[in-house]
């Protein structure tokens, strides 16, 4: 493909990939990242007060714990949600993801019996049938050994949506949580144990929001590994369309088990290599056609706000 082929067909969903890849991934975290930051200097705080001073700060500490853990339990669903989202779109052919993208997915659905053929697709794993056998041999191995790994995150990440889903939809839905700073000790750990109020028909029927610092050391490697993975499938997608459409011969792998066949995927590499060798510098942006009229009443309602 040209250029100007591949702009024309791949442009807006290039357009999409890359806004998730620079600024939307990283939007998720930085919340996280910030709320830590204020747990640690009470933490400081805390440990180089007095007696006296710890009784009073002890609120304060609680209280630090439990948003931070809570901004993370937040900030680990909505990353789902965006796994849901991209995976979802990228089942699609590639310059529609921009449309599907956009559409909002059945979480459930998404996560459950994910196919080979789904991560194939997107994975943009090329077709190995004009290769010869030990060829394919080797890559299929390879290639099964990925396939394996993803499905067993996605499973991961689907039984924690629903181990905590009511908790969730409750703090979408007006924060109708009930916190306090009580806690108990869990496997010695400090642990918050927030009721979830699911059925206003019998209010006594409650579900739990557990939260403590092993859960959320144990969430956060979850949530990084997610991103990463949703960084992984935007570069993958985004080379594809810079490469002029080309599949990489072998796509994503794990390393290799052995020096041998470390060569021997190498060699199928450099064989099947895309002959023009293509990289495309391609520019995307966004271009906005808004009304002028309603661009204006936004800003006339902000500064009408008599505060």
């Amino acid at each position: 493909m040209t250029e100007n082929e591949v702009k024309e067909q791949y442009g807006a969903a290039l357009c999409a990939l890359r806004s998730y890849y620079s600024v939307g991934f990283f939007s998720r975290e930085y919340a996280i990242l910030r709320s830590k930051e204020i747990l640690d200097d009470v933490e400081k705080e805390y440990q180089e007060a007095d007696d006296k001073g710890k009784d009073s700060l002890r609120p304060k500490l609680k209280s630090a714990r439990l948003l931070t853990y809570r901004e993370l339990f937040e900030k680990m669903f909505l990353c789902i949600e965006d796994l849901a989202a991209i995976f979802s779109a990228l089942i699609h052919p590639l310059e529609e993801f921009h449309k599907w993208v956009a559409k909002t997915p059945n979480i459930k659905k998404v996560f459950q019996n994910i196919t080979d053929d789904e991560i194939y697709k997107a994975m943009k794993y090329r077709d190995i049938s004009d290769y010869n056998e030990d060829e394919i041999s080797i890559i299929r191995k390879y290639r099964a050994d990925a396939i394996e790994s993803h499905k067993k995150v996605f499973e991961t990440v689907l039984s924690f949506y629903k181990l905590n889903e009511k908790a969730y939809i409750r703090m979408k839905h007006g924060n109708s949580l009930f916190y306090n700073l009580d806690s108990v000790m869990i496997r010695q750990e400090e642990t918050f144990i927030i009721p979830v109020e699911y059925n206003t028909k019998i209010i006594e029927n409650v579900d739990i929001l557990m939260l403590n610092s092993f859960i959320y050391q144990k969430t956060y490697r979850l949530f990084q590994y997610i991103q990463q993975f949703q960084r992984i499938l935007c570069e993958i997608n985004m080379n594809f369309i810079e490469n002029g459409g080309h599949y990489h011969p072998v796509g994503l792998i794990p390393e290799p088990k052995s020096k041998a066949d470390e060569e021997k995927i190498n060699n199928i590499i450099s064989k099947y290599w895309f002959q023009d060798n293509v990289k495309y510098n391609i520019n995307t942006k966004i271009e906005l056609k808004a009304d002028l009229k309603k661009i204006n009443s936004m800003v006339d309602f902000y500064n009408n706000i008599p505060l």
